[in-house]
């Protein structure tokens, strides 16, 4: 399926370990065919690529519920434990949310 050749190429990207998030939008999508075995893949690429990049944040663009359940750690009992995973309904509210964070390692001047 599409969501998981995008789950790969972003867990095969050179600059993986580095990523701070991953925003997948699905605000276009008007229909899938994701079921059971969909998100078993997706865990266990998920999982491996945790490996890596533990504090990746992983967030969701979509306003279809259907959607969001199925990659809801809180819901798909394969996925908790994954990478924290978080839930926007437009990608205006993901960016202005990303760009509000602070960046990881952040070496902080002593006083």
């Amino acid at each position: 399926s599409e969501l998981i050749q995008s789950e790969e190429e972003i867990a095969c990207h050179p600059s993986f370990d580095r990523l701070q998030f991953a925003i997948s939008d699905y605000t276009a999508v008007e229909g899938h065919d994701l079921h059971a075995g969909v998100v078993e893949r997706l865990a266990v690429i998920r999982f491996g690529s945790m490996a890596t990049n533990p504090d990746l944040r992983l967030i969701v663009v979509s306003g279809d519920s259907s959607i969001l359940a199925l990659l809801d750690p809180m819901k798909q009992p394969l996925l908790l434990g994954s990478n924290e995973t978080l839930q926007f309904p437009t990608m205006e509210l993901a960016t202005t949310w990303t760009s509000r964070q602070p960046a990881r390692y952040t070496i902080r001047p002593r006083r």
